[in-house]
Order: C-alpha cells, then structure tokens, then sequence
C-alpha cells in the first residue's frame, strides 16, 4: 500500500489543481475538506505535493485510494475548476496497479481486486490438472491424489487443486466431496467440510449456469449484451428447458462445444480461497447485474426468489446461500469477490484461517 501511496501522491500532484484534488476527495467522503485536514488557512492556496501528499494519507484503506484513482480518469479531459484535468504519469501507476493484482474492467469503469492466484509452492503440483470433462474411475482418483497428499501434514498449507468439468452429475458432486473432506482432513478441519464443499458446489452450479445460459442465448441467434423484454423471453425459455429437460442437453451442449470451466481450491498459510474461472464474454449489461448482486453483501431471499432472477449472472440462491455460510464465519465485507479479465471472468471468495474455529459455525 505504500508504493500505491507514493506513485498516487505523485499523480495528483502533477494532474490536478488543489481545488480539484479537493473536489474528488469529497466524492469518496464529504467530510473531506483539504484545507482543515492540510492545516491550511482557507485563503492559502494549498501547494500541490501537499495536496497530493493529504489526500493518501487521508484515506487508510487502499480500496479508497483506487476509487480517488478511478473518479481521476473518469474526469480526465473535464474542464474543472479552472482547468481542464490530464492525468501525468498515467502508465507507470497502471503497472504498479496491475502488479498489486488490481484489474480494470473497460465496461465498468472500475479496478477489481483480484484475490485468487497461484503461488510457486504447491504440494500438489504434480497433479496438475483433475479433467473431469471426460468420465474417469473416480475411487482410482482419489486415491492417487491421497497418495500424493499422504506426507503433507499440518504445517505444509501452500498447495492448490483445479478440476475442470463440463458440470456437475452424482458422481462428480461425490467425488468433489471426498476431495474436499480429505484436503481439510490434512489440516485438522475436516468439520469444515460441509461448508466448504457447499461453497464449492453452489459457485460450480452457477459457473454451469453461466455456460449453458451463454450457449443457449447463442444457439436461439440473441444478442446476450440487450437488456429489454426479447432477453427476458430467452431467460423464460432457458428456464423451461431446464425445467423439462434439467441440464442434460445443457451439458451436451457444452461438451460439443468444449465449454468448460475451471475450479481452483487452494490453501496458504492465512487462508483458503476458492474460485471459477469461466471462459466466456460477458456483456456489461450481465457485469453490472453481476458487481450490483455480490455489492448487496448480504442473504437476500426476498431479492433471490424474483421471477426469472436466478437465471441472471451471479444471481439466485446460490451465491446467496455462500453468502450467509461466509456471514457465519464473520466475513460480511465483500464476501464473494469477481474480476473480469478479457477472456474470462473470476468468481469465488476467499476464507481467513482466524475465522475458522476448532468447531465450523452453523449458519443462522
């Protein structure tokens, strides 16, 4: 957070006026004013370092500082307060962003955390990839991931597991399972493993959902990005042949098209994070429903049961139901985060090895 600090100062030294520095800053809090906190006299204009130099030490969290960054570019080219505002020194502070892992989304005018990646150190990484488009024997498996798993104790936490699948049916939601309760029972947490594997498989159903809804809207000629009543009646439809027909034509779909997704587990010495990756675009119509849904930050059952709202992205009971598990664990701010790449889309959360208690919580 100090180098975002530093290179931000920098920036709002050499692009805006103190008036505009001030202005944005009163964007993200109200209170804000340059002057008191700068400890200038209101008939003193305040030099521009110091300004810059206010501002990043006024606002402790770093998501503040992004959200000064962003309200930076959406003005610039804005004549404001005397003069027309061009940011300087632009690219180097995008790099710097981009190497912390704060993704910017062109649709939505805003930089994305992404949370999830992949470390060098990772016990498992002999396994690669578990592929389970095809059908496997699944017992052989999972015993050789035990196998490799079987001197990896307590104190060895860097290690992380992909599975890739078309989707779910009995046999891979089981033997997701048994992944899940063996991976916590290296660590002493297998009581966690209801929890964790309910996460898991709501954010794989929604990952599904997400691809046969796209090859759906493409095999009726739709444009997925129009959001008006002919969209409405294409979720109808989706809805109806799930309704009829469940998702195995779904699946049959998107293994003609090899349309997968990805679901990463992984373990770190603070925490677990899990995620799905899709590959598919998204319209900015469906990111905004998307960011708008996990902002809500909270079990919403009133909005999940809406006509045709568990059809959206993001939406429905599912990522709800991670929601309230994750509320039981204390973790309420941004319980679920997403970041939008070009070619694909992140989604998943991430859980504190603090927040996890001898005992798993129950949910309320």
């Amino acid at each position: 957070m100090k180098e975002i600090k530093r290179h931000l100062a920098r920036l709002i030294s050499l692009s805006l006026n103190s008036d505009q520095a001030n202005y944005l800053a009163e964007q993200i809090d109200p209170r804000f004013n340059l002057h008191t906190v700068s400890g200038f006299s209101p008939s003193m204009a305040v030099p521009a370092q110091v300004a810059g130099d206010t501002i990043v030490d006024y606002f402790k969290k770093e998501e503040d500082l992004i959200k000064y960054f962003e309200l930076m570019l959406d003005r610039e080219g804005v004549f404001l307060f005397g003069s027309t505002i061009s940011i300087k020194g632009i690219d180097g502070f995008r790099n710097l962003l981009l190497k912390k892992r704060w993704i910017y989304d062109q649709d939505v005018k805003q930089y994305l955390r992404d949370p999830f990646y992949q470390e060098s150190i990772n016990y498992f990484k002999s396994l690669q990839l578990i592929d389970l488009c095809s059908d496997i024997d699944y017992d052989a498996t999972i015993e050789n991931i035990k196998k490799h798993g079987e001197n990896i104790n307590e104190m060895e936490l860097d290690w992380s597991i992909t599975i890739r699948l078309y989707g779910l049916d009995r046999q891979r939601d089981e033997f997701i399972r048994n992944l899940v309760e063996f991976l916590l029972s290296k660590q002493n947490l297998t009581g966690h493993t209801f929890n964790i594997y309910t996460c898991l498989k709501e954010l794989a159903i929604n990952a599904g959902k997400a691809n046969y809804k796209h090859l759906f809207t493409r095999s009726l000629n739709y444009d997925e990005s129009r959001d008006d009543s002919g969209y409405r009646d294409v979720l109808e439809q989706f809805k109806k042949e799930i309704e009829e027909h469940g998702d195995r034509n779904l699946v049959q779909m998107a293994r003609e098209s090899d349309l997968y997704y990805d679901i990463v587990f992984k373990s770190n010495p603070n925490s677990f994070s899990i995620w799905v990756c899709n590959y598919i675009p998204i319209s900015r119509v469906e990111k905004e429903r998307l960011i708008t849904r996990l902002n809500l930050n909270h079990f919403d059952m009133e909005h999940a049961f809406d006509q045709g709202d568990d059809l959206n992205e993001g939406a429905g009971l599912g990522l709800n139901l991670i929601m309230k598990i994750l509320d039981s664990y204390g973790v309420r701010q941004e319980p679920i985060r997403v970041v939008f790449y070009p070619d694909a889309t992140k989604i998943g959360f991430v859980l504190k090895r603090e927040n996890m208690p001898a005992t798993a919580p129950r949910s309320a």
